[in-house]
Order: C-alpha cells, then sequence, then structure tokens
C-alpha cells in the first residue's frame, strides 16, 4: 500500500518537507530533520497527519528505560545538589555568623577585662599613693617626735648636769659648814671647859 505524500513542517523557520513511499504498515518509519537547538524539535509537527490516519511519535521522547533512570538521577543529582549547595550556604553563613558573635563576645569580654584590670591598677596605684603619702607622713611625725625627743633628753641632760654641778657645790659647801661648825663646836667646848675649870 502505498501512501500520499506526508508533509512535515517545521513552524519555526516556515519550511516543509515531503515525504511520500510509507509503504509498510503499523511499522514505525523514522524521518530525521536537521534542527539547530533541541527546543526546535518540539513544535515540528506533519500537518496531513489526521487526513492520513496516521500517528506521529517524537523519537526524542522515546528513550530506554536506562536512559531514562540515568536522566532521572542526573536531574534529581542536580536538584539535591542545588539543595545542599544553599544548605551549605545557609550552614556557613550561620556558622560564620556565630562566630563572628562569639568573636564579638570576647573581644567585648577582652576589653571589658582589660578596663577592669587598668581600674584595679589604678585604684591600686591610688592606694599605695594613699599607702605612701601616709607612711611618709606618719614617719615625717615620728622622726619630728624623735627630734623633740632628744631636744627633751638633752635639755633633762643639761638640767641634770646643773643639778649635779648644784649638788656638787652644795655637797662642798655642806662640808665646808661642817667643818666650820665642828671647828666652831670644838672651839665652844674650850671655852666651856676653860670657864668650868676657872
Amino acid at each position: 500500500m502505498r501512501l500520499t505524500p506526508v508533509w512535515v513542517c517545521a513552524m519555526l523557520r516556515a519550511r516543509c518537507a515531503a515525504y511520500s513511499g510509507l509503504s509498510v504498515r503499523h511499522a514505525p518509519v523514522f524521518a530525521f530533520i536537521p534542527v539547530k537547538q533541541f527546543s526546535e524539535s518540539q513544535i515540528i509537527s506533519v500537518v496531513n497527519s489526521h487526513q492520513k490516519n496516521i500517528s506521529i511519535l517524537n523519537n526524542t521522547l522515546n528513550v530506554t528505560p536506562l536512559e531514562r533512570a540515568i536522566n532521572s538521577g542526573f536531574q534529581s543529582l542536580f536538584i539535591y545538589s542545588i539543595i545542599y549547595a544553599i544548605w551549605m550556604y545557609v550552614f556557613y553563613v550561620n556558622l560564620r555568623d556565630s562566630e563572628t558573635r562569639q568573636v564579638n563576645a570576647l573581644e567585648k569580654a577582652k576589653t571589658e577585662y582589660q578596663q577592669k584590670a587598668e581600674e584595679m591598677i589604678q585604684g591600686s596605684t591610688r592606694h599605695n599613693d594613699e599607702m605612701m603619702e601616709a607612711t611618709e607622713s606618719r614617719v615625717a611625725e615620728l622622726q619630728q617626735r624623735v627630734q623633740e625627743l632628744k631636744s627633751e633628753e638633752k635639755q633633762r641632760d643639761d638640767e641634770r648636769k646643773e643639778l649635779v654641778k648644784e649638788y656638787e657645790s652644795t655637797k662642798y659647801y655642806f662640808s665646808r659648814a661642817k667643818i666650820l661648825l665642828l671647828a666652831r663646836i670644838s672651839d665652844y667646848s674650850k671655852e666651856l671647859n676653860f670657864w668650868r675649870d676657872t
């Protein structure tokens, strides 16, 4: 059985091709139409297929189960890769933000620690300065007191020396007076004896 020509048109470029002599019934007939892009193959149609009672199968859709599985696997791999990349990006951003927050917290704690340490050092320095001033004033007071005690001791030593001199002179005068008195008593006893004898 011979069929009349079948008109196959690619609507994109308004090209048409006529195929005739298709005689095998219920058997696939392959027609190769050159196109530049795969998207152009989707708009190829047989114009009079309904009139000639011909069913059209697009060869690009006729894939083996292995090809379908591989294509499906690659599509799944591609989709999961994109999802994994997005998840890793979000995880990385969160991790980076978390690390940034931790670094900021550590920097803040370090700054606060340094400020507290400086305040403690300044407080300690002030306390040491106050203690030094108090110690210096106490030492000055003690030195003044020692000077006063030395002057008092010198004055007492001078007074003691004067008292020793007075004691020595008094002792000297007392011994002279004693000698004079004893001499006078002796004279009086002689005179008394004289008058008694006479």
